[in-house]
């Protein structure tokens, strides 16, 4: 009996580490080519930083704050569907769990 609790233990352990493996690298990827689609999109490459809040090991939120010039600010509610159309398409563990998108203006 007890070697199943530390088999399912580290079975639980393994499963946490893969998965927000998967999370951090699919959203180090999208950092390279998320600013070039919305580029292609809205014609202005915007910066973009990122956080995860992790609880008990796992990334429970991934929060992306997208920065656009002030014209682009007034587009804040299309700016987060291409990103939301984008993410399922193309990243959808990032959609799994808690996403949170903001457009602020660029700070020059």
């Amino acid at each position: 009996m007890e070697k199943i609790l530390i088999g399912l233990g580290l079975s639980a352990i393994g499963w946490c580490i893969l998965r927000n493996y998967r999370i951090i690298s699919a959203h180090n990827e999208l950092q390279n080519t998320l600013p070039k689609h919305l580029e292609n999109n809205f014609g202005e490459k915007p910066e973009i930083s990122h956080e995860f809040i992790v609880l008990l090991f796992l990334v429970q939120k991934v929060g992306l704050k997208i920065r656009v010039s002030a014209e682009l600010v007034d587009k804040e509610e299309e700016i987060i569907r291409v990103v939301k159309s984008y993410l399922i398409n193309f990243y959808p563990i990032l959609t799994k769990g808690k996403l949170n998108i903001r457009v602020v203006e660029k700070e020059d």
